[in-house]
């Protein structure tokens, strides 16, 4: 569980569109973001939540 967690706090740190991140259970997480307006998007595990970040939000 301290892996997950200290994986979810990097990719906080490298993406601070990322305003707050929830985990609701073993199976979804769910960001918590703004670019222009607050957005949410709920994921099953860190690995698609790091590729989703790549892809959509801006790296510090």
């Amino acid at each position: 569980m301290q892996d997950a967690i200290n994986t979810i706090l990097g990719i906080m740190s490298c993406f601070p569109e990322i305003y707050k991140i929830g985990i609701v259970d073993k199976d979804n997480i769910i960001v918590y973001y703004s670019d222009t307006e607050f957005k949410e998007k709920s994921f099953t595990n860190a690995i698609e939540l790091l590729e989703w970040c790549e892809n959509n939000l801006k790296v510090a």
